[in-house]
């Protein structure tokens, strides 16, 4: 009887070894896909960096794909030099509602990019 005490109590315990990892686990893929991206967002904007807010779990990508597919359908201008909005549509459209210090939220959460187009908010944020 004690042998079988033992195996059940050993059993038990993986029980809760298995559900702790399990919860540990659910956290921190709730940390990397939901919660740092959401806080990053607030620390740039906190920065005075304005940009589009993060969606999980794809960004800016839905958004990007629609503005890429709508400039392709335009026909491009023989010898015009203005092409940024035809090649980085997204880019482009954020540049001009947010202004040139911006950021977009791209596919995954750590793939944050910031544009420091201003030479002032760059100096400030990395130096």
């Amino acid at each position: 009887m004690t042998a079988t005490m033992a195996i059940g109590a050993l059993l038990e315990s993986l029980y809760v070894l298995g559900g702790l990892s399990v919860l540990w686990l659910t956290w921190r893929a709730l940390e990397w896909a939901w919660l740092s991206p959401r806080r990053l967002g607030r620390a740039l904007r906190a920065q005075g960096l304005r940009g589009t807010s993060y969606r999980f779990p794809s960004g800016d990508l839905a958004e990007d794909e629609r503005l890429l597919a709508a400039e392709r359908t335009k026909p491009m201008l023989l010898l015009s030099h203005a092409i940024s909005a035809r090649v980085e549509p997204l880019l482009h459209s954020i540049v001009k509602e947010h202004g040139t210090s911006a950021t977009e939220s791209l596919k995954l959460p750590s793939n944050r990019r910031v544009d420091y187009s201003n030479s002032r908010v760059h100096d400030e944020t990395l130096g």
